[in-house]
């Protein structure tokens, strides 16, 4: 039953955090799941009975529709081979942390501890996400040119391509 209130949170984190994406961006929608979900994490943790740990389960599954949102953001930003790569690098990765996670549950059987080993990464993850750009796509419709033209530039570069700048305001 526990696992359920996650799955509600899934449901509750779609809704807040897709309407975060629509109004302010891709990027900072990503950033603000991680950070409630791996908190909710955090939290779950260190939660002293049942009922303080149902609320904290469904704020960490406010994460679980991020996993694959990040990899359509990147995506976004890539074209050509660079898109390629880093598809097959995200879902490599993907992987590898389900294995070195199944690995890790092994080794740290209190799952307290199990959760702070999943939570703590999952918290300094967040910070790459600053690094980063914005959706080209997000940045055209909320007519950001400016930006939308540097994340072109950005993308042009990465795609080994010449960027014309002859977009007008």
């Amino acid at each position: 039953m526990l696992g359920t209130f996650v799955f509600v949170g899934a449901i509750i984190g779609t809704a807040i955090f897709g309407m975060v994406a629509n109004n302010k961006g891709r990027k900072v929608a990503c950033v603000c799941a991680y950070v409630t979900g791996s908190t909710g994490v955090l939290l779950l943790s260190v939660a002293p009975s049942y009922w303080t740990a149902l609320p904290c389960m469904v704020v960490a599954g406010f994460v679980l529709p991020y996993n694959n949102f990040c990899s359509v953001l990147l995506n976004e930003i890539g074209d050509g081979e660079f898109r390629n790569l880093a598809t097959g690098m995200i879902l490599v990765a993907q992987g590898i942390m389900e294995l070195v996670f199944v690995a890790v549950g092994y080794k740290i059987q209190y799952w307290r501890h199990l959760l702070l080993a999943a939570g703590v990464p999952m918290f300094l993850s967040c910070l790459l996400l600053f690094y980063v750009k914005e959706s080209p796509l997000f940045l055209l419709t909320k007519r950001r040119f400016k930006e939308f033209q540097e994340v072109l530039k950005i993308i042009a570069k990465r795609n080994n391509h010449q960027f014309e700048d002859d977009f007008k305001d």
